[in-house]
């Protein structure tokens, strides 16, 4: 009955320990979050759905090279979907094999501490850096370096200009040094 909707929330630590742009990753936890909109509305019962999104990103990317990746969904309310980079959260999960799980915790939660010299735009540092469109949620990037990269997409969800919804996925990206193959001679 909760006008504001609500939210729910997934944690666990900890990430892989050979992430390369956070702080300490073996030590930080992720946390997957989801906000819907109230079941009623002006007394009339609110009927949405949650957007149909991406696959979970199973490709590589190389070092130096255009990489492209569609990560736009649907709706099958028709509702307008916004993409966006944000900061992977951290949440309040421990390493500690004796840390007792807190009941969940109401937001805000804690963000991931990114390495020196990167942040929200450019947590895969390159020419392009990471970006994504906000429109149509493709991906985009010519990393610099080889490496294992931690992001995440939030896709906010508005219906007739009001946002009604907000769904927060984290991805790992790995970026290989790739040979670059010949083009053949005829």
């Amino acid at each position: 009955t909760d006008s504001e909707g609500y939210y729910m929330i997934w944690e666990r630590c900890c990430r892989n320990r050979t992430i390369d742009n956070i702080i300490a990753p073996q030590s930080a936890g992720q946390t997957f979050y989801l906000e819907f909109p109230p079941l009623q509305v002006n007394g009339q019962r609110f009927i949405n759905s949650s957007p149909r999104l991406f696959p979970p990103l199973s490709d590589y990317a190389c070092a130096n090279q255009p990489f492209t990746f569609n990560f736009g969904g649907s709706d099958d309310d028709g509702d307008q979907l916004v993409y966006r980079l944000s900061v992977p959260i951290q949440g309040n999960s421990s390493p500690d094999p004796n840390f007792i799980v807190p009941p969940p915790l109401p937001a805000p939660y804690e963000r991931v501490t990114f390495a020196p010299g990167i942040g929200v735009g450019n947590m895969i540092p390159g020419s392009p850096p990471l970006t994504i469109d906000a429109q149509t949620g493709i991906l985009n990037l010519s990393a610099a370096a080889p490496g294992l990269y931690v992001f995440a997409v939030t896709v906010e969800e508005y219906r007739r200009g009001r946002k009604i919804g907000e769904v927060r996925r984290e991805f790992q990206m790995l970026v290989l040094d790739c040979p670059v193959a010949d083009p053949p001679e005829l």
